[in-house]
């Protein structure tokens, strides 16, 4: 618990790393022309990568176990370590990342919606583009 709880806090507590980890994953969205899910990933992937943590560590909490017994909280026989603590710190790593997030999805969004919207469908358009249709046609000069 202790392990996977210190995982999880290695990119949660810095809010940089999440976040250029969320652009990251919002690059390979944009490749594959989605838009909508790379801003919305670059929004919440940074927000989830704290919460989730801090809401398994509030779960397992019970009475006598606080911020004054970090080190004495044990579930199930295996201690918190300074998961309790982390915990507490997460808040205001949240508020103060938030805005670089809520900024970075607006950015990812324009960009996106800019340069990598998704083609129609409707309109017959191939993966080359709707003036390319992969056969030879011979060219006819309407001069003639």
């Amino acid at each position: 618990m202790r392990e996977s709880l210190a995982l999880a806090w290695l990119i949660g507590l810095h809010p940089f790393r999440a976040l250029a980890l969320a652009i990251l994953a919002a690059g390979v969205a944009l490749s594959l022309r989605k838009p909508i899910r790379a801003s919305v990933g670059t929004l919440l992937m940074p927000l989830f990568a704290v919460t989730v943590p801090t809401a398994a560590v509030q779960t397992l909490l019970f009475p006598g176990c606080g911020e004054a017994r970090i080190w004495g909280c044990s579930v199930f026989g295996a201690s918190l370590g300074a998961a309790v603590h982390r915990a507490s710190l997460a808040w205001g790593v949240i508020y103060g990342a938030a805005p670089y997030d809520f900024a970075a999805a607006l950015m990812v969004a324009v960009i996106g919606f800019a340069f990598f919207r998704p083609r129609d469908r409707a309109s017959g358009a191939h993966a080359m583009g709707s003036h390319f249709d992969g056969t030879a046609k011979s060219f006819h000069d309407p001069r003639d």
